[in-house]
């Protein structure tokens, strides 16, 4: 997710080269930052030096690891966290009251352009810093600001949901191939539908009438057709139930990544 903001800084120019730093203690990715105008930081006490805006992009489980490089060396800084799970009073306690904290869920989407964010209310302190961390996620797609509690949740709607698209046109294409089409434009197929009909449900929710998606539901499924015999399978298996259980578990695990 770093990566991908770093392309979205990039490709917008949203921070000029030579203003642009990471720090990596696992080398892993170095090149493909140096490729995107960014230097390497040779510490975490360099980089914190070197910028004015931090973008926090550690497992949450590592947060016990890097707070103290934090700690109190924050101060008028732009902390943005992207760990899921961990709220801002969390961040705060290990920070100090010195910086701005705001506290983002994005999606891997970003690196393509088409990223879909949330972000915390931030705290009365750090409101300023708000419109430039928006712009920063609605560059490379789109960023909706919602009450830090509802973070959890959004976080099965946004933050894991492309895992689910990427499971469900996978599954569509092996069974294609299992027909006899080429695992190849089966993907394709599959792959243009979802994203030709989540645009068509962007597009129609988006007029003055609002079509909500049962209406587009409705247009597609003909009494005795193929759609509803397909859609059978959905109602016969508890399709809805098995999203909003698989959705409350997402929810739930993004929790227990914050205690």
């Amino acid at each position: 997710m770093a990566l991908a903001i770093a392309r979205s800084v990039d490709s917008h120019t949203l921070a000029p080269i030579g203003n642009r730093h990471y720090y990596d203690p696992f080398t892993a990715h170095g090149q493909a930052f140096s490729d995107l105008g960014f230097q390497a930081a040779g510490s975490p006490e360099e980089l914190l030096s070197a910028s004015q805006v931090v973008v926090l992009a550690v497992k949450p489980q590592l947060l016990p690891d890097v707070l103290p490089y934090l700690a109190n060396n924050c101060t008028g800084k732009c902390v943005v966290s992207i760990l899921a799970g961990v709220a801002t009073e969390k961040l705060r306690e290990g920070i100090g009251h010195g910086a701005a904290i705001l506290r983002v869920m994005p999606n891997t989407p970003l690196m393509v352009g088409h990223g879909a964010a949330v972000i915390a209310q931030p705290e009365a302190d750090s409101q300023a810093w708000l419109p430039p961390i928006r712009t920063l996620f609605t560059a490379s797609g789109i960023a909706e600001v919602l009450p830090e509690p509802l973070i959890d949740a959004a976080t099965g709607l946004n933050g894991s949901s492309p895992a689910y698209f990427f499971r469900f046109a996978e599954t569509m294409a092996r069974w294609g191939e299992q027909q006899g089409i080429p695992y190849g434009q089966a993907l394709r197929l599959s792959v243009w539908s979802m994203q030709a009909s989540a645009m068509m449900m962007g597009v129609s929710y988006a007029a003055p009438d609002k079509t909500p998606p049962p209406e587009l539901l409705s247009r597609v499924t003909s009494p005795g057709g193929t759609t509803l015999a397909a859609l059978s399978a959905f109602d016969e298996h508890h399709f809805e139930v098995t999203v909003q259980e698989a959705l409350n578990r997402c929810m739930v695990r993004s929790k227990e990544l914050g205690m």
